[in-house]
């Protein structure tokens, strides 16, 4: 609901949420790193986001560790301005894109548009991880 909201405002999903960490650094520990608690931002059952980057007002680029669990999925197909790319880490997902659906493994990436609806699922026996990059920030 909140990507509808913010879509139909032409902004993404960060400007709507309060947050005391936006742009304080450049540099993100592995140690450092933040989980999205956010009840708001697109999780979905068994799905837990990483901040790789600091989220910031005005940067182009946001970018997120997805750790999915096994039989964990997104909250159905979303979709938003701008650009994604992904990258399996670890495990075995299925992407929705569209009505289409494509099983990717440890090593395989896709690029899409982002106003194409996408949602994905671990299809696979074990935790899966995903390098996700967005532009511009979704939340």
């Amino acid at each position: 609901m909140l990507h509808r909201i913010a879509a139909s405002l032409d902004v993404n999903i960060g400007t709507l949420l309060a947050s005391d960490s936006l742009g304080k650094s450049r540099i993100v520990r592995a140690k450092d790193r933040k989980f999205s608690t956010d009840q708001l931002v697109r999780r979905g059952d068994g799905v837990k986001l990483e901040m790789v980057s600091e989220r910031a007002m005005d940067t182009l680029l946001q970018v997120n560790l997805h750790h999915i669990a096994k039989g964990g999925r997104s909250d159905g197909q979303i979709t938003h301005m701008g650009e994604e790319f992904i990258y399996v880490l670890k495990g075995t997902i299925e992407l929705y894109l569209g009505t289409e659906s494509h099983t990717l493994a440890k090593g395989d990436s896709a690029f899409f548009k982002s106003s194409e609806p996408h949602g994905y699922a671990n299809v696979g026996n074990t935790p899966a991880t995903i390098l996700w990059l967005n532009t511009p920030p979704t939340y």
